[in-house]
């Protein structure tokens, strides 16, 4: 994928989540599945994170079931913690060339790093994603992160679900705290070194038919 022709379609569905951070509900079963996370830094890592989404009448609801054995994460107010640690991560922009792109990181324990960027790596932090709810929960064999952005806020900031947006899926696997990670994308952006902040790395996503 991430050919300028491809297009990725996400579900719609009538109904709302119940934000409890229980992936294994009802209201997940149609949903949009990406389960192909791969490493392309560390061949040898196995990918262990499902992502699914959809579309409902106010909300793009998302949501990451990761298996993690040794979780680590920073618990302070601290927000810029979250990249310290464990953490998934959704960017969306509103065009190819991330002129301006919207990022949002969470932590096994729900916290929430959400940031806007200009290409290449200028970051504003004192941003914040309005209307965005999020519920974690530990699992058995690692932990789930469910959410909901207001469909909204996402017009408000370009984010047009029926001529197409741009999306990245990622996942942080913490070996050291701040120092050492094991990183995971949907889109492979061919780096020789990780970095998720390039336009390679985003898909373009549209919204499908509402009566298809």
């Amino acid at each position: 994928m991430n050919n300028s022709t491809d297009v990725f379609y996400i579900v719609y569905q009538s109904l709302e989540i119940r934000l409890d951070g229980i992936i294994d509900s009802t209201e997940w079963d149609e949903a949009t599945v990406i389960s192909s996370l791969k490493s392309p830094w560390a061949f040898d890592k196995k990918n262990h994170t499902v992502f699914r989404c959809f579309f409902s009448d106010h909300y793009f609801n998302f949501s990451f079931n990761v298996i993690d054995k040794d979780i680590k994460v920073i618990n302070n107010s601290d927000k810029h913690t979250v990249a310290e640690g464990d953490r998934v991560e959704l960017f969306l922009s509103p065009t190819p060339t991330l002129d301006t792109y919207y990022c949002l990181e969470v932590a096994p324990n729900g916290k929430v790093l959400d940031y806007k960027a200009k290409f290449y790596r200028k970051f504003d932090t004192t941003w914040c994603f309005k209307g965005c709810e999020v519920a974690s929960k530990l699992t058995e064999k690692g932990y789930a992160i469910e959410g909901r952005l207001p469909i909204t806020e996402m017009k408000k900031l370009h984010l047009d679900l029926q001529k197409g947006f741009h999306m990245g899926v990622y996942r942080a696997d913490c070996t050291s705290l701040g120092d050492s990670f094991d990183w995971y994308t949907w889109i492979d952006p061919l780096n020789k070194t990780p970095d998720f902040h390039v336009p390679a790395s985003f898909q373009l996503c549209r919204i499908r038919d509402k009566h298809n």
